[in-house]
């Protein structure tokens, strides 16, 4: 209720300053009101103007659920934590280059980055599912531990979420391939 009034009040002060104090400016001494009460008579007419509308009404309006406020304010606040991700992904990118092999680089590529589907890799690739799995998992091993290591010193980065099997069933596959 508080916060209705401060808006009421905003927009009765709005109301005698606009158009470069028109409303002000009409004020008379010899109509027998005094500045005050004249603003005050104003007022009272600008709110209940206001409230009889009911386009500017406060108590007209649907209240907007938290979570949908956060959601407007959220890509404005998160702006700088983005810039710092993407450059945290640029680093962690640059360092599984130096990591693997130009096979598990073509299949982090499709794996990881493009999250192709692993029958789609083995049809290319003449790989079989069994070696692809392992690929995936042990990329994906090696991209959290390196994200790990580059957000001791940085804000954490997301980490890529684990398909289809377990780090248990994923590391007792029989790789058919080369390791990273």
């Amino acid at each position: 209720m508080r916060q209705e009034v401060e808006d009421l009040a905003q927009e009765v002060f709005a109301a005698l300053f606009e158009n470069d104090g028109r409303v002000l400016k009409a004020w008379d001494p010899a109509r027998g009101l005094s500045l005050a009460s004249f603003c005050g008579l104003i007022a009272e007419r600008e709110a209940a103007s206001i409230l009889r509308s009911g386009r500017r009404s406060p108590w007209t309006e649907d209240a907007t659920e938290l979570d949908d406020l956060e959601k407007d304010i959220e890509p404005a606040r998160d702006a700088e934590r983005r810039i710092a991700s993407r450059e945290q992904l640029d680093l962690l990118v640059e360092r599984v280059r130096e990591s693997v092999s130009p096979r598990g680089l073509e299949l982090f590529q499709r794996l990881i980055v493009d999250e192709e589907a692993v029958e789609s890799v083995c049809s290319s690739t003449g790989m079989t599912p069994d070696a692809v799995y392992a690929w995936k998992s042990r990329l994906g091993k090696l991209v959290r531990k390196l994200a790990l290591e580059i957000g001791k010193s940085e804000p954490q980065i997301p980490l890529p979420e684990r398909e289809g099997l377990s780090d248990a069933a994923a590391s007792s596959r029989k790789p058919e391939e080369e390791t990273p």
